[in-house]
């Protein structure tokens, strides 16, 4: 990661990094991660914050990006299903405040390590069929947990002629000194190295 970062900031690169704040609901980065020293935990945090940071958004990609955490015990639901996996269906059906209530979860975890966040990144199908509530729920979590001015989030990719210019949504107080809005900011390049078996 340091030599990608490195070479990012030598030729001028700067985009949006993901960090998973409970990675596989192994632990939460900012307790215990059983597998990793807390050593190992702090150098690659502080590795993100020098390296990365100065050039890069930093984004949760939501708490585990596996199976849903149940917000009240800090562990994964007991049933596996669609509805209780982040990348599938958890999202259908539930409100932009239960919705706003699971992100900010995952935004404090990075804030309580000092890494700063203006947005999120969903993974998979996360958000897909609950559009409307997730656009609120990105502005309310990432206002909320951060005071970010003009919250944004990664949701959509279009790979053929389909603009990909940032949307705003949600505008709203314009004439007053408190503007709100939410901005969806759209990937124009589909996942070259995401698939089971990087290909």
């Amino acid at each position: 990661m340091r030599k990608f970062g490195e070479w990012c900031g030598e030729h001028g690169v700067k985009g949006k990094y993901s960090i998973v704040p409970f990675p596989a609901c192994v632990g939460p980065l900012d307790l215990e991660v059983p597998v990793w020293t807390r050593r190992e935990i702090k150098d690659s945090i502080k590795l993100v914050q020098e390296v990365m940071m100065p050039n890069w958004d930093i984004h949760p990609e939501m708490v585990t990006h596996t199976r849903v955490i149940d917000l009240k015990t800090g562990q994964p639901f007991p049933e596996i299903s669609r509805k209780t996996m982040e990348n599938a269906d958890f999202t259908t059906g539930r409100s932009a405040d239960e919705i706003a209530a699971y992100q900010a979860y995952a935004l404090q975890i990075l804030k309580n390590i000092d890494l700063s966040c203006e947005g999120i990144t969903t993974p998979g199908g996360y958000g897909g069929r609950a559009l409307p509530q997730l656009t609120q729920a990105s502005l309310d979590s990432v206002r909320d947990v951060f005071g970010a001015e003009i919250p944004h989030y990664f949701r959509h990719i279009y790979t053929d002629d389909r603009s990909v210019a940032p949307r705003v949504e949600l505008a709203s107080g314009l004439d007053i000194n408190d503007p709100k809005c939410v901005v969806s900011v759209i990937g124009c390049t589909g996942d070259w190295t995401g698939g089971w078996h990087n290909v």
